[in-house]
């Protein structure tokens, strides 16, 4: 091993050997611990991780100091994290080092240690955050790292992803070549800052809808129509409210509820999917019949209540976390004051590209009039030129 700066460096797979690579960050000050860990990796890279394409790189730090000097210097996919170092008798240090990362990177945290209650609160809130003794077996710690890694998610939003990728590109390709007319002397500064935000994820946005390879425009994942927990600090339009028995969507106009011009707030029923009748129907014919023809009809009547093309009263909400999805019923509406809302559970926002339709499908359900119905057979013999005896 050769240190620098408190870092203490073993690369055990070279880059070339995986097309997978996956670089970890082990802050511990015991050198048998650190043997115990780069055992399992060797290991892990020599059995499954060979036969998969997938090989783990550690780099090893045996203090907070050199911990931050690596992370600074290098980019990691996930670091495991013991909470004494130095032999100290205290474990601030380690904890306030998974703050620092909670607050400055974006990584999951593997932390092991004989002390894992001191970190259950920050466990407990954050998803990344793993908390293992030192007892576990070590296999476990690499199977969650796999897992991780396999899900996508810091690939994407992480310091080395695509969103770091288009913002790099936002930055130089665009700020940098039009960065005169960004006249800071012409706004204040907040209003500057917000300015340059709002451009900023105008662009990413544009990045992030169009597919790179076929120049299209992308389908939306489920989760992507949900903010939870929700932003705003006060009720707005599209949040998601329950109760002991329903859940239900807030549908007042969003410059009243921005403005606080309401007396009461409008919310509407959103009904599971297992609790319209036919929904059900459509759903039992394509699992119980036979007959393709049969299953392709029923297949279509599901997809037009998926798709809001079934009934002009519902409006469909994926499935989320606790939320079983459903049907949002314009005909199931209330009023309630805000101290009635207090009395419910706020769980999550509609995002704003979904929210916006939702309120133009609710504005134009109620605000439809209808006609009369007009003569088809006169429409038909100026279009057609039918004959009388047709």
């Amino acid at each position: 091993m050769s240190s620098n700066t408190g870092v203490e460096q073993t690369n055990t797979v070279e880059k070339e050997t995986a097309n997978t690579i996956i670089n970890l960050l082990i802050i511990e000050d015991e050198v048998g611990q650190i043997e115990q860990i780069e055992d399992a990796i060797k290991d892990f890279n020599r059995k499954e991780g060979n036969a998969k394409g997938i090989k783990i790189q550690q780099q090893s730090v045996n203090t907070s100091e050199g911990a931050m000097f690596a992370l600074l210097k290098d980019e990691f996919d996930a670091a495991i994290v013991d909470l004494r170092l130095n032999g100290t008798n205290g474990d601030e240090e380690g904890v306030d080092l998974i703050e620092v990362i909670i607050d400055r990177l974006r990584l999951p945290i593997f932390v092991r240690s004989g002390f894992p209650e001191k970190v259950a609160g920050i466990s407990s809130e954050h998803g990344f955050v793993k908390v293992f003794k030192k007892t576990d077996n070590i296999d476990l710690i690499i199977k969650e790292i796999i897992k991780f890694h396999n899900n996508g998610i810091t690939a994407t939003i992480g310091t080395k992803g695509k969103v770091e990728k288009y913002l790099n590109e936002i930055f130089w390709g665009r700020f940098s070549k039009n960065v005169h007319l960004w006249d800071k002397e012409l706004l204040d500064n907040s209003e500057y800052e917000k300015s340059l935000v709002r451009y900023c994820l105008a662009l990413l946005q544009e990045h992030l809808e169009i597919e790179e390879d076929v120049g299209d425009f992308s389908d939306y994942h489920p989760f992507e129509v949900f903010i939870s927990p929700p932003i705003k600090s006060n009720y707005f339009f599209g949040d998601i409210l329950y109760d002991d028995a329903n859940y239900y969507i807030i549908l007042s106009p969003a410059c009243d509820m921005a403005q606080k011009k309401y007396e009461k707030i409008i919310i509407a029923q959103i009904e599971p999917l297992d609790t319209i009748t036919s929904f059900i129907e459509h759903q039992q014919r394509y699992n119980e019949t036979q007959s393709k023809n049969k299953k392709d009809k029923a297949k279509k009547k599901v997809i037009e209540f998926l798709t809001n093309n079934y009934n002009d009263k519902y409006h469909y909400l994926p499935k989320y976390m606790r939320f079983s999805g459903g049907l949002i019923n314009f005909q199931k509406i209330q009023s309630k004051t805000k101290e009635e809302l207090d009395g419910m559970n706020r769980f999550a926002s509609i995002s704003g590209k979904f929210s916006k339709d939702i309120g133009a499908r609710f504005s134009n359900y109620f605000a439809r009039q209808g006609q009369p119905n007009l003569n088809i057979d006169v429409l038909l013999k100026t279009i057609l030129d039918l004959n009388e005896d047709e």
